[in-house]
């Protein structure tokens, strides 16, 4: 003898409408944590791709006893300018304006050495290159010893680099610093002053 099926189960429509909105808030906070993972990112990859310009001009000024310069620079093509807002850089012996598609070269003007764009893989960021008086600023020279050479110069004495494509309140911004003798620190401008020092705040 066959026992009669029992009712039917299934998803009511409320139930359905339901699921679909939890899904789509969810959905939602995590496509803004995404986005600020993705800028953050961005920063960080732009700031390290700086700092290893600015590394290779110092080492290479050592090397060769000689003054290299690290430039920022508006792009890499043949009509490239000197910018504190520039997001490609040129480690080289001469200023490399309108040379900045040169390849590296010991014998050709401006003699490069290193060139790369820091927005190759970092878009959207935002970089601003200040002297030691808070002024625009886009080279620094390193002499022999490894130090900036200050006079007449002007000098990048910081960078900051920011981005665009999300909330500031959700940027983890980073800065480069320059010491006189040459020293390159990476730091968060968002820590705040602390005694003892934090490692990651940036010395004013």
């Amino acid at each position: 003898m066959l026992n009669p099926a029992g009712p039917a189960r299934g998803f009511t429509l409320i139930e359905m409408v339901v699921v679909v909105a939890i899904l789509g808030i969810l959905i939602g906070l995590g496509a803004s944590s995404y986005s600020a993972w993705i800028a953050n990112s961005r920063i960080r990859t732009a700031a390290e791709t700086l700092a290893s310009g600015l590394s290779a001009a110092r080492n290479e000024a050592i090397k060769r006893n000689r003054l290299v310069g690290f430039h920022l620079v508006s792009d890499l093509g043949a009509g490239c300018t000197l910018s504190s807002s520039g997001t490609s850089w040129v480690v080289s012996l001469n200023d490399p304006t309108v040379q900045c598609n040169i390849d590296i070269s010991d014998t050709t003007a401006p003699f490069i050495v290193a060139k790369k764009s820091a927005a190759e893989q970092a878009s959207e960021v935002t970089i601003t290159a200040l002297n030691g008086g808070g002024a625009p600023a886009d080279t620094v020279v390193f002499n022999g010893l490894g130090r900036v050479m200050v006079a007449g110069n002007n000098p990048i004495a910081r960078i900051d680099i920011d981005s665009s494509a999300i909330a500031a309140a959700d940027t983890r911004n980073l800065a480069i610093q320059l010491t006189p003798g040459g020293l390159i620190r990476m730091c968060d401008p968002n820590v705040p002053a602390a005694n003892p020092p934090d490692t990651r705040e940036c010395i004013p």
